[in-house]
C-alpha cells in the first residue's frame, strides 16, 4: 500500500474516533499497519492525512506495540 492510501485511512479511522479517543486511533492505525509502516514513512503518512505532524509519535507507539498485541475484531 502506498503513502496516500494508507493516510487515507488514517484519516478515517481517526474522523470516526470520538472525542479523546483520537490517539487511540494512532496506535490502533500503527498496529493494524505495523507491517506496511517504515520509520521513514510514518511522518509523511500523518502529514498526508492532514493531521498535526506530532501525532506520527502516536502512530509509532503502536507500531512498536504491534509485536504483542492481537487485535480482535469489534462488533
Amino acid at each position: 500500500m502506498d503513502d496516500a492510501e494508507l493516510a487515507t485511512k488514517l484519516r478515517e479511522m481517526h474522523r470516526r474516533a470520538s472525542y479523546g479517543k483520537k490517539g487511540v486511533a494512532g496506535l490502533l492505525f500503527g498496529i493494524k499497519y505495523a507491517d506496511e509502516l517504515e520509520h521513514g514513512r510514518v511522518a509523511n503518512i500523518v502529514r498526508l492525512a492532514g493531521l498535526p505532524i506530532g501525532y506520527d509519535i502516536e502512530v509509532n507507539y503502536g507500531r512498536n506495540l504491534a509485536p504483542y498485541v492481537d487485535l480482535r475484531e469489534s462488533d
